[in-house]
């Protein structure tokens, strides 16, 4: 039998990652894990010069950038009635993923694919593809369309 203890739920908001989030719960449900979801906040640069001509990047490195959606996250898990741990990292998503697993004894990512594909995908990158190609353990990848393993 898996022995699973703790699962990672990379979030993004969108109407798949719920479907992710409540796979995850059910299997929290059979196996008396915690779920930790995570939601990575991109760090954008706006590039400034300086008194001597300089072109410089400034980064937002406000923390309370990370509260508002961290708020959110915690409102919507409590509308799902999912019980889970909620982290809020400043970066890109796949790279927070990994991150997140190696600081973290996580035994399962769950994710789902927006089902994008082809030059678009190769353009704009996939983080589940990300995800599963650094993950450090095992990803259940749920396809943004289909049939569910779970009922809703």
């Amino acid at each position: 039998m898996l022995d699973i203890n703790r699962i990672l739920v990379p979030f993004d908001f969108s109407e798949h990652a719920e479907s992710a989030l409540r796979h995850a719960a059910e299997l929290a449900r059979m196996h008396e894990a915690k779920i930790d979801v995570l939601y990575a906040v991109e760090v954008i640069a706006t590039p400034t010069i300086d008194e001597s001509g300089h072109v410089k990047l400034r980064t937002d490195n406000d923390p309370s950038v990370l509260d508002p959606p961290r708020k959110a996250l915690e409102r919507r898990l409590e509308a799902l009635g999912i019980e889970a741990t909620v982290f809020v990292e400043r970066g890109t998503a796949a790279e927070e993923v990994r991150l997140f697993t190696e600081r973290n004894e996580v035994d399962l990512i769950v994710i789902a694919s927006h089902g994008i594909s082809g030059l678009r995908a190769r353009l704009l990158g996939s983080v589940s593809r990300a995800v599963l190609e650094d993950a450090l353990c095992p990803v259940l990848l749920l396809k943004s369309h289909g049939r569910s393993l779970i009922d809703g």
